[in-house]
């Protein structure tokens, strides 16, 4: 059965290193970095129809993870594009939560990504990153993959990040979307899955 949560990109070109990256801050870290530009990465989208609705940085220090959480204000299955720098055993993960039910997405969970412990965040905007956050014994593990290469990944979906080594890792994402004012339009799994299947690495599924 073919994962619902991650796919490898072989793109013609390569996704260049944010500067911030060079850097290792102590702490978790997100970074809204709107004014990042990547022709490459823009190009493409422009080519399948998409734009880039947004561009974040996440940085995971060793011995750290970010907690199990889904993007934006309620469970769906849209996509971004992930690329990280850092140890082969830094991983994202995705998670089942199986007692988790739709009301949950109003109650006291849902709170801004600048809420979760120890996670330092800049310039990041709040209608998009509020977020409903679950603890590890709420769920399952399902899914776990190393974005070290170009990545489709369901972020509407559980997921987070971890990191066993003493190497910090650094994890930037392009927001897939049709309008730019739109954040309630983002790019589905499945619609996601069609749109680029051409650079799809098959032999990670």
């Amino acid at each position: 059965m073919l994962n619902k949560y991650h796919r490898y990109l072989n793109l013609p070109f390569e996704i260049r290193k944010p500067q911030i990256c060079n850097v290792k801050p102590k702490d978790l870290k997100h970074y809204d970095i709107p004014y990042h530009k990547d022709e490459n990465i823009e190009k493409l989208a422009d080519q399948l129809g998409l734009i880039i609705v947004n561009t974040e940085l996440f940085y995971t220090p060793g011995g750290k993870k970010l907690p199990i959480h889904i993007d934006d204000w309620k469970q769906d299955d849209h996509v971004k594009i992930n690329v990280s720098w850092g140890p082969p055993e830094g991983t994202t993960r995705w998670w089942n939560a199986p007692n988790f039910t739709e009301k949950e997405e109003y109650n006291s969970n849902y709170r801004s990504i600048n809420e979760y412990d120890n996670v330092k965040s800049e310039n990041f905007s709040d209608r998009h990153h509020r977020s409903i956050v679950l603890k590890e014994e709420e769920c399952e593990l399902v899914y776990e993959a190393n974005t070290d290469q170009p990545s489709l990944v369901n972020v509407g979906t559980f997921h987070s990040s971890y990191n066993p080594t003493e190497e910090g890792r650094w994890t930037l994402c392009f927001i897939l979307g049709y309008n730019k004012d739109d954040w309630d339009n983002l790019v589905p799994w499945d619609k996601a899955i069609d749109l680029f299947e051409e650079f799809i690495d098959g032999e990670n599924f």
